[in-house]
C-alpha cells in the first residue's frame, strides 16, 4: 500500500466514523489514487490533478459506477416497444 492510498483509507475511515456515507466519494478518490499510483507520484500535485480532471469521464469512471445500472430493474419489458413521448 503507498502513502497515499493509505492516507486515503485513514481519511475515508475517519470520515464515515463521523457517519458520512463517502459511497460513490471514496470510489473516486480511490480512483484517483490508482491514477497517481500508475504514475509513481508520491504527493498530490496540481498538473496530475488536473490531469485526472480532464480525462474523459469514462477513463476515470470506477468499475462500481460503470456497473451501477445493472443494479436497476428493467421497467418496461424489452419484448414490448416503450410507450412514445408525449
Amino acid at each position: 500500500m503507498t502513502g497515499l492510498r493509505s492516507a486515503l483509507e485513514r481519511y475515508l475511515s475517519m470520515r464515515q466514523g463521523l457517519g458520512y456515507k463517502y459511497r460513490d466519494q471514496a470510489s473516486r478518490l480511490r480512483d484517483f489514487v490508482s491514477f497517481m499510483e500508475a504514475r509513481k507520484a508520491k504527493t498530490v500535485t496540481t498538473k496530475l490533478a488536473v490531469a485526472w480532471a480532464t480525462l474523459p469521464p469514462r477513463t476515470r469512471t470506477s468499475i462500481a459506477e460503470a456497473e451501477r445500472p445493472a443494479r436497476f430493474p428493467v421497467l418496461v419489458p424489452r419484448d414490448r416497444p416503450a410507450a412514445p413521448w408525449r
